[in-house]
């Protein structure tokens, strides 16, 4: 009896941690292919231009956040499609890898994502998107 019990409880923790990391699990690929999201800074004008688009339009709502500047930047959008530029005095002073550009978004098919980027100076290959899960 003991022997059945040492065997089955590593062979249930083994069982549900592989179902725990299959549910939370990001396909990148599909997700890459569904949602297109950038921040590209003009350095001419100072203007950040942020643009989201879920090609499938199932995207409920969508929060953008920007970090790391001197005032803290949110906005809430309930389409599936936005650009949004945002005035910007200067690069800052670490460069734009210490200011991520964040999205969590509630959608039909995928539940709630966050998507993260980074700004690029226009004219530089764009960043890559980061996918995750709150």
């Amino acid at each position: 009896m003991n022997k059945k019990i040492i065997i089955t409880i590593p062979i249930i923790i083994i069982l549900v941690s592989l179902y725990v990391l299959s549910v939370t699990q990001v396909d990148e690929k599909r997700l890459s292919n569904t949602f297109e999201f950038s921040a590209i800074f003009f350095d001419d004008s100072h203007v950040v231009k942020i643009s989201f688009l879920d090609r499938s339009n199932h995207t409920d709502t969508a929060v953008l956040e920007i970090e790391g500047l001197s005032q803290s930047f949110q906005r809430k959008y309930e389409n599936s499609s936005f650009v949004k530029d945002i005035h910007i005095s200067s690069t800052p002073q670490y460069g734009w890898k210490t200011t991520p550009v964040i999205l969590l978004i509630d959608h039909k098919e995928f539940g709630k994502l966050i998507l993260k980027t980074e700004i690029v100076t226009h004219g530089q290959p764009s960043s890559k998107v980061i996918y995750g899960r709150p």
